[in-house]
Parts: structure tokens; C-alpha cells; sequence
């Protein structure tokens, strides 16, 4: 397997782990208000424990992928961290303001200080308020992302450090879950996903210089991943191990997705589609998550495949293609080097 594939199909590659995420999000929605006796809470079930959220686990390894692309060669810190700000600091501030007005002010009767609070993200480790997330932990990574990129730039310490950073960090992991479970909880979903970023950073080198990997290597290592996510699912095993091995199951249905686009005509309609999703990906992961949230805090429960669910799929959609191309409209006012 030419490992260039996962660089080719990036895009569709996003707009199935989007898929993958708005529909997890909708069968735990669902889940409380269908009969545990029938074959659709069956089906929901089953979905849920076999895919999860490992599409976020897709997200964080493209993610990291990317940023080895878009810094090596030129290794312009200034230009880096420009686009980075525009690319996703400011989209965050423009939609979260409005949705944490919506949310704090107009709906829970909250004063301004709380509303800072959770644009901040101080919520999320006083009070384990995770709507966004993925934008902190992002803005974090991409912080960091240029002393990751020195670190695994260099032989012979390129593999040394990168395992020993990753071996650091499950330990930090799977330590404050043993030891600080209260806090653990909080932060969880976040920092169960800094692992999934490194490897990305890690394996952008090889990807981005087409190297080989034996379809046996491929193969093989789906085989061991869902072994070791199923083992952990039916033993007793610590919530911070379980969601390592999730993670490790995602990358796997990652290269899975990457030889099914593979096999498939050029110019398919399925590569197409999931391709133009994936250019949204931000903007639908934000919107999303925030449309969700103001449905259940203004008690509106969702019906199985009825007329809200599909309106409010509908609105995510419009919403965030319209902010899109807004906003990379307004963009191209700006000098090109800031913004690509």
C-alpha cells in the first residue's frame, strides 16, 4: 500500500469521519427514546460500540498529518502560526461567541463572566464542559506542533523520541485516571486524543515521501487493533485503556476508508461526496455540536429519522456551507501567504 494514499484521500477521508461523528451523536440522542427490545435500538447499539467516536480519532491523526505538510519545506514559524489563527482561531471566535450568548444569556439566564468562562474554555476543567473541545485541544497541538516536528525531524533520535513521548503520554494518561479519576473525567474526551496527534505529526514524513507499507502490515494491523479494542470492551478494563484501544481501532478503520477510495473508479460519487463534506469539516464539527446543544437545552428531543432531525441536519449543513465560503471569501483580501 502506497502510503501517499492517506494524503490523497484526506478530504474524503474527513467527511466520512464527520459522517461518522454527527451520527454517533444522533444514535446516543436516540438511544434513551427507543424501545431496548427492538431491532432499531439493536441497530443503534451496535453502531455505537463498533464505530463510537472514532471519527474524532480520524480527525486528530489528519489533522497532525497536515500540519507536517503545511510546515516542512518552508519551516516559517510566522507564516505557520498566521494561517493557523485564521484557519481556526478566528472561525472558533465567531461562531462560539454566538452560540455561548445563545446559550448562557438567552437561554440559561447567566451573566457575561460565565459566558467568558466557557469561550476561555475554563469550564471544561472546573466543570467538565467539552462543546468545544476539539477547538482547545487543537489550538494546544498547533502551539506545540513546531517543537514535535524538530523532535521527530532527526535521526537517529526521530523514533526515540517520538516513543518516548508517546509512551509519556499514555502513561500520563492511564496514571491520572488511577489517581485523579474526578479530574480525569473532566478532560477525558481531550486528552485521549493527544496521542492521535503525535502519531499524525509523526507519520507525516513517511507518508509525504510515499513510502510502502505491505498490505500483510495493513492487514495485520487491523487484525491486532480490533482485537485489542474488543478485548478491552469485554474485560474489565480501565476506562483510560479502553479508550486507547479505541483510538488505535480508529486509525484502523482510517486505513480501511483509505483502501476502499482506493479500489473506487476516479471522479466517484462517493470519493466526491465525502470529499466535499470533508472541505466543511470545521465549520460542521462547530456548527453541529453547538445546534445539538441548544436542541437538548431548550428540550427538544429528537425523533427517530423525524422532521426536526432532518431540519436540523439541514441547518448544520446550510449553515456551515454558508460560513464557509463567506468567510474564505473574506479572506482573499488578505496577502496569500497569510492565509495558505
Amino acid at each position: 500500500m502506497d502510503s501517499k494514499l492517506i494524503s490523497k484521500y484526506r478530504a474524503p477521508l474527513m467527511g466520512a469521519a464527520m459522517i461518522s461523528v454527527m451520527l454517533f451523536h444522533y444514535f446516543m440522542d436516540m438511544e434513551s427514546f427507543v424501545d431496548p427490545t427492538s431491532a432499531l435500538f439493536l441497530a443503534l447499539r451496535s453502531y455505537r460500540h463498533a464505530i463510537c467516536s472514532t471519527g474524532v480519532d480520524i480527525f486528530v491523526f489528519l489533522a497532525g498529518m497536515g500540519l507536517y505538510f503545511s510546515f516542512s519545506g518552508k519551516e516559517d514559524l510566522r507564516g505557520f502560526y498566521s494561517r493557523r489563527i485564521l484557519r481556526l482561531v478566528v472561525p472558533y471566535c465567531l461562531i462560539a461567541a454566538v452560540f455561548w450568548y445563545i446559550r448562557v444569556i438567552l437561554v440559561n439566564g447567566q451573566g457575561k463572566r460565565m459566558l467568558l468562562k466557557n469561550f476561555l474554555f475554563l469550564t471544561l476543567f472546573t466543570d467538565g464542559v467539552t462543546t468545544f473541545w476539539y477547538i482547545f485541544l487543537s489550538i494546544v497541538m498547533y502551539a506545540l506542533f513546531p517543537v514535535f516536528y524538530y523532535l521527530f525531524q532527526k535521526k537517529p533520535l526521530r523514533q526515540v523520541s517520538f516513543l518516548l513521548i508517546l509512551i509519556l503520554c499514555f502513561a500520563a494518561i492511564i496514571g491520572m485516571d488511577r489517581m485523579w479519576n474526578e479530574e480525569y473525567m473532566k478532560i477525558y474526551i481531550c486528552i485521549h486524543r493527544v496521542p492521535g496527534f503525535l502519531i499524525g505529526i509523526y507519520c507525516g514524513k513517511p507518508i509525504k515521501e510515499g513510502r510502502k507499507i505491505p498490505l500483510w502490515a495493513v492487514w495485520a494491523y487491523i487484525l491486532l487493533a480490533g482485537v485489542f479494542w474488543y478485548g478491552t470492551t469485554v474485560a474489565d478494563t480501565p476506562t483510560s485503556v479502553w479508550h486507547i484501544a479505541l483510538g488505535f481501532w480508529g486509525f484502523a478503520e482510517m486505513l480501511l476508508l483509505t483502501l476502499l477510495f482506493s479500489k473506487l473508479p476516479e471522479g466517484n460519487p462517493v470519493s466526491r461526496v465525502f470529499g466535499r463534506i470533508g472541505k466543511y469539516t470545521l465549520e460542521l464539527y462547530m456548527i453541529h455540536v453547538a445546534v445539538r446543544n441548544l436542541l437538548a437545552a431548550t428540550g427538544h428531543t429528537m425523533d427517530v429519522l423525524g422532521p426536526k432531525w432532518i431540519l436540523s441536519v439541514v441547518l448544520v449543513f446550510l449553515l456551515s456551507i454558508g460560513f464557509h465560503e463567506c468567510y474564505d471569501r473574506a479572506l482573499k483580501y488578505l496577502p496569500s501567504e497569510r492565509v495558505r
